[in-house]
């Protein structure tokens, strides 16, 4: 009885650490920069404004205008020019030519929309 509640134990540990771990490799989204950064309790968004760099595990995004990132929904929005990098599929949703205005990308997810 002593072996299986120890055994039992020690699987119950070692699963923990497992949950540990895994969240610690989803770092979620990492401010580098930004000119100015404000918070809106009511739209529960943060905006970066102003040579913004902000990384996720798939999205890096340099010299950014403007970035809205929305709490809710795990959500960036990126306006005006910038340079980035991402991992995953880009979809092209504008109609106009070689005209993007936004960049959309949710956490976790593996496309990243140019609007």
């Amino acid at each position: 009885m002593r072996k299986y509640l120890l055994l039992t134990s020690l699987f119950i540990l070692l699963g923990s650490v497992c949950e540990l771990q895994a969240q610690e490799k989803d770092p979620g989204i990492i401010i580098q920069k930004s000119n100015s950064i404000r918070f809106s309790k009511v739209d529960n968004t943060t905006i970066l404004e102003g040579n913004v760099s902000i990384s996720t595990g798939k999205l890096e995004v340099a010299n950014a205008d403007k970035i809205i990132i929305e709490k809710g929904t795990n959500k960036v929005l990126v306006y005006g020019s910038c340079e980035f990098t991402f991992s995953g599929k880009l979809v092209k949703t504008s109609r106009a030519r070689n005209v993007v205005q936004v960049l959309e990308y949710t956490v976790g997810e593996d496309s990243l929309y140019l609007k």
